[in-house]
């Protein structure tokens, strides 16, 4: 097969995340499998090393990725303990001033999960 002299002038212009993004979207169309649709985006987001060192750590593995509102809650929650716990502002003084209602009320929660966490771990 003659690939086009186009594509193969594209080709050799192509940058390393391009490039790595080209991979993974060849790897989706040769195994149609569903799980690999979006993964030709990751060389945009972790590029260079630390998409081989994700590659090294998660290959072949299926993994579930936290949602940002997730991550910020947790954030929160942290922020709730540090000041609480070591800053000695009470919490309910703190958490007046990071949401109202609802969120609140996810974020209490969480903060008190991390409590029950770190009351089983040694993190230090």
């Amino acid at each position: 097969m003659k690939i086009d002299k186009k594509l193969a002038d594209r080709m050799t212009k192509m940058g390393y995340d391009s490039s790595f993004s080209l991979i993974l979207f060849l790897l989706y169309k040769m195994q149609n499998n569903p799980q690999y649709a979006t993964l030709s985006e990751l060389p945009f987001i972790v590029s260079g090393d630390n998409l081989l060192q994700f590659l090294d750590y998660y290959g072949g593995k299926t993994i579930s990725v936290p949602t940002k509102e997730e991550f910020l809650t947790v954030i929160s929650a942290l922020s709730i303990l540090q000041r609480s716990h070591f800053q000695k502002v009470e919490y309910e003084d703190f958490a007046k001033l990071c949401e109202n209602g609802e969120k609140q009320n996810e974020i209490y929660k969480c903060y008190c999960e991390i409590c029950e966490i770190f009351s089983q771990y040694d993190f230090v």
